[in-house]
C-alpha cells in the first residue's frame, strides 16, 4: 500500500510490507483499487509512519 496526495509520488505505507501475504492473495482474483481519504485521515495516517 501506498500514500499519494497527487496520484504521481508516492509514499510506502506500513514500512513496504506487504499489507496480505502473497500466498492469501495468490487465488483472489487480480484488480487494483483507489481509496479517497479526508486530509484528517491521511495526516492520522502519516503520524503512525513515523
Amino acid at each position: 500500500m501506498a500514500l499519494s496526495r497527487d496520484g504521481y509520488h508516492f509514499t510506502a505505507l506500513n514500512n513496504a510490507q506487504p499489507v496480505i501475504s502473497g500466498d492469501t492473495i495468490f487465488n483472489q482474483p487480480k484488480h487494483g483499487a483507489v481509496v479517497q481519504i479526508t486530509e484528517k485521515e491521511a495526516k492520522r495516517l502519516e503520524k503512525t509512519q513515523k
